[in-house]
């Protein structure tokens, strides 16, 4: 492994990132006592009025590149069968890099005045753009599995990570229509998490995959196998 590793350095990020990230929202958690992890969405705790607020500033920053570099990692493989999902992965790197250094204002689900600016169309423009990073990734997320399975399937040997991408690009898809339809209530902070797990969790067991299973020949020697 710590060979496949020092080979292949950028698809260690992909096993990493989820530490990273979470680790930065629960010191972020305990810095403001009043946060509700229940409630509130994790880009609460970034806002403009947050206390020590840099923490989740870096965490979220840090996953994107590092969601980036595995992306990268996926392009770079000889093996192609994961490469399609590197394309969306890219793209939620950006957004999610994006969206850390664009915070939000205030927390719109327990600060009830700043529920009324938003409502009023009063809140920043980072703030907007923020949400429209926010929604990028969550549907490019959702859309990396999706595709990787696609491809998987071919393969006796990654059927079973196949049918677990596409139950998580499902599961992903009814949790974010659950979140965005206000359906989950003063849970919607749950949801949100369940899936940030689901889709981080996809990309450490590609990032696994990718750095424990069958090495294939590179293109020029598995040519020059089949010519002989």
């Amino acid at each position: 492994m710590l060979r496949r590793i020092r080979r292949h350095p950028l698809a260690a990020c992909g096993i990493l990132a989820p530490a990273v990230f979470f680790g930065a929202s629960l010191a972020a958690a305990a810095a403001q006592p009043s946060y509700s992890s229940r409630t509130e969405d994790l880009s609460a705790l970034a806002a403009l009025n947050a206390r020590d607020a840099w923490i989740m500033v870096a965490g979220t920053v840090a996953l994107g590149v590092m969601v980036i570099a595995f992306a990268i990692a996926l392009l770079l493989h000889y093996d192609r069968r994961l490469r399609p999902a590197a394309y969306p992965l890219l793209v939620a790197g950006l957004a999610t890099a994006a969206a850390g250094g664009l915070r939000i204002d205030c927390s719109e689900r327990v600060d009830a005045a700043c529920a009324a600016r938003s409502n009023a169309g009063l809140l920043s423009w980072r703030d907007e753009a923020h949400n429209l990073m926010a929604a990028l990734l969550l549907v490019t997320f959702s859309l990396a599995p999706l595709v990787a399975a696609h491809r998987l399937r071919g393969s006796r040997e990654t059927r079973r990570l196949a049918w677990a991408s596409s139950a998580v690009a499902a599961a992903i898809a009814v949790l974010a229509a659950v979140y965005f339809s206000e359906v989950a209530g003063s849970w919607s902070g749950s949801v949100e998490r369940v899936m940030a797990g689901l889709a981080l969790a996809w990309v450490a067991a590609a990032a696994w995959r990718l750095l424990s299973g069958p090495e294939p020949a590179p293109p020029d020697r598995a040519r020059a196998a089949g010519a002989g």
